[in-house]
Order: structure tokens, then sequence, then C-alpha cells
């Protein structure tokens, strides 16, 4: 495919394939887990589609709930089962992302500590209630059989609800900086549990303030991925006061994944990046490289796969 053609391909033209979810994803994990990366990043990418495709990929994935919202541009996707809930955001298509950056408004307003920023808590606050209606309707209805169970009252409850289920954010672009502005709601406003949050080339989305009273929380379970030169992480700049949050897991020019990569060493990765963009543009690849590097299908996924195949080889190999 011609550069120029390959950089107006939507994200909602690539699929994600097929693969037995439910085997893979850890449900009641604590700490960071590649395996949950990788299912949680085909969610966020699977949030650029159709809903009647999302819905039908989420009931072959062994979901039995599904809710699509979708107001005034805002767009996310609800997936549920005995065991697990996940929300994930949709974020930005390539044909507008550039117009995107080129007006984004830096302006903060409240939120529930700190400042956010204005347009992404806007963009959370339309669809916002409904999601949380949900989230809350889906537990205390596990929770009520699970009360029933334990009183012994004689009343039918099924043994798939035993216990509440685990929930799991995600989102890429804008839909991770919403993603991360959702857990916040339940964690600082809400007092409600998550188990993670999982975002993909996410931009800066509030204050310092903000970053310090959501890490003092919910740092450990924030994993926060950002693809070598991709353009969308570095957005918000830290001279206006934004700040990331979470733990950053840094994918490298190679793909090779690293967890707490210091500034200079990630200023050093996206200079061989550049460079490797270089050769590419002179074989004809004109898309910029912190476009393409922002790109689920062809950077963040292959790359969390890759490194779970190794993570995979390498138990086989400590096990014989």
């Amino acid at each position: 495919m011609p550069a120029n053609e390959e950089s107006r391909v939507r994200y909602s033209d690539l699929e994600i394939p097929s693969f037995p979810f439910l085997k893979i994803f850890q449900p009641l994990e604590t700490h960071f887990s590649m395996q949950n990366a990788f299912c949680l990043a085909c969610c966020a990418q699977l949030a650029y589609q159709e809903p009647e495709v999302i819905k039908n990929r989420v009931i072959e994935w062994g979901f039995t709930e599904f809710e699509f919202y979708d107001r005034e541009g805002t767009q996310a996707f609800l997936a549920a089962n005995d065991e697990t809930i996940i929300v994930a955001f949709r974020g930005t298509e390539p044909p507008i992302l550039a117009d995107w950056m080129t007006d984004f408004d830096f302006k903060q307003v409240p939120g529930p500590a700190g400042k956010v920023h204005a347009g992404f808590a806007k963009a959370l606050s339309i669809v916002w209630r409904r999601i949380l209606k949900k989230i809350i309707s889906i537990r205390s209805a596990s929770a009520v059989d699970l009360q029933t169970m334990q009183r012994g009252d004689g009343k039918k409850a099924g043994p798939a609800n035993r216990n509440v289920p685990t929930l799991w954010i995600t989102g890429h672009s804008l839909g991770a900086a919403l993603a991360l502005l959702a857990t916040a709601e339940l964690k600082l406003r809400e007092d409600r549990p998550v188990r993670g949050l999982y975002t993909f080339g996410q931009p800066r989305a509030g204050n310092q303030d903000f970053a310090h009273a959501f890490n003092s929380v919910f740092k450990e379970r924030t994993y926060r991925f950002a693809n070598n030169n991709d353009v969308v992480t570095r957005v918000a700049p830290r001279l206006l006061g934004y700040s990331h949050t979470g733990s950053i897991y840094y994918i490298e020019h190679d793909g090779k994944i690293r967890p707490d990569i210091n500034r200079w060493e990630q200023f050093l990765d996206r200079l061989q990046g550049r460079f490797d963009d270089f050769l590419d543009v002179m074989h004809g690849n004109l898309i910029p490289d912190g476009i393409e590097d922002h790109n689920m299908v062809k950077g963040y996924i292959p790359a969390i796969k890759k490194n779970l195949e190794t993570e995979i080889q390498e138990m086989i190999q400590n096990a014989a």
C-alpha cells in the first residue's frame, strides 16, 4: 500500500483477530500482567469498531453483557461476565488526529482532585453517568447473589456469581485520557474498587496536583504504555502544568518493553527511532514517525504480543 494511502487508513478498518480472551485474561491479578496488557490493548482497539462488530466479538470471547455508549462524539463499550467488567473508551481516528492536536485547548477545570483537561472532562461527563450506573448495577446484582447463597434462604443463585466482578478500564489516544479520568472518578470521588487501568498512547490529562492525588491511591495499578516517538503521549505539555500518572511501560524502537524508563533513556531511544524513521522515508514510507508509533495495530499490539511470547518462552525454559 502506498504511504499516502496508508496514512488515510482508519483504526476502525483494522480488525482484531480472534483469540481465546478468557483463557488469557487474569481477572484477579493485582500486579502488572503482560497477558492482561495484550487483552486490554485488543479491547482498546476493538472500541474503534461499529457497535455490532464489538458486540459479536465480546460475545465470542465469552462475555454475557454488553453496552455501547455513543453521545456527542464520545464512545465507549462495556463488556461483562460473572468475573470481569471491562470498560474501553474509543480514541481518535488518524484522519482527524492532526486537526485534534492542532486545535488542542489546554484549559483546565477542577477534577476529582486538582485540575484536569477541560475537553477530556467534558467528553467523559457526556457518557459517565450511564457507565457508572451500569457498573453499580452489575456489581450490586453479584453481591445480592453472594449474600443469598451465604444466607442459605433457598433462593436460587447461580454458582458463577460467587464473586463480585473485577473492573478493568482501558483506552487508546483520547480514549486513554478518558479511561484515566473515569478511573479517577471511581477512585477519588466514588471510592469504588478498580482492579487495573491500562492505557495506550495516552496524552497528559491533569495537572501535578491531580497526578499526585491519583498516584497516591492508584499508581501501582495504572500501567501507561508509550510507544517510542508516539507524539500523542507528549501532548498537553509539562510547561503548562500537566503531568502524567501511573507507571510507564515504554516500548523501545526495537519493540522491547521497559517499565519505569527514565527521561534520558527515552530521549536516546527516540533519537534511534527518528533515525530508523529517516531510513524508512528513504525507502518511501512518508508517514511521520510520531503518528505511525501511535497506531495500535501496527505499534502497540504487536510489541505487547511479542513481549508476551518472550515471557512464555522464558517460563517454559525455566520450568524445564
